[in-house]
């Protein structure tokens, strides 16, 4: 057979290797730990650190609140008046009903 072109791969060969290719794909992106799985994990991390920012600036600003009223007469007094609505004995009470 003089000039015939054979191909290397029996033709009973391509169907597992393309199924063995279909199958590693396949679990490359929807399995646990595949492609979409991942972006998933990085999305969730994105906004997990976008949350942790947020915990520590609020963490600061109650912190800075804290050493105020521990610090601060002036601080004290106003949420003494606020919580548990005290007067001095020169003010005058007006309530509504």
């Amino acid at each position: 057979m003089k000039g015939m072109v054979v191909h290397p791969y029996h033709p009973l060969l391509r169907l597992p290797i393309l199924a063995c290719l279909f199958l590693l794909l396949y679990v490359g992106i929807f399995t646990k730990r595949g492609l979409l799985d991942w972006r998933r994990m990085v999305q969730q991390d994105e906004s997990l650190t976008v949350r942790i920012r947020q915990l520590k600036l609020e963490k600061e600003k109650l912190t800075r609140r804290i050493e105020a009223l521990q610090s601060d007469p002036i601080e004290q007094q106003y949420l003494i008046r606020q919580t548990l609505g005290y007067v001095r004995g020169d003010e005058i009470v007006i309530e509504f009903d």
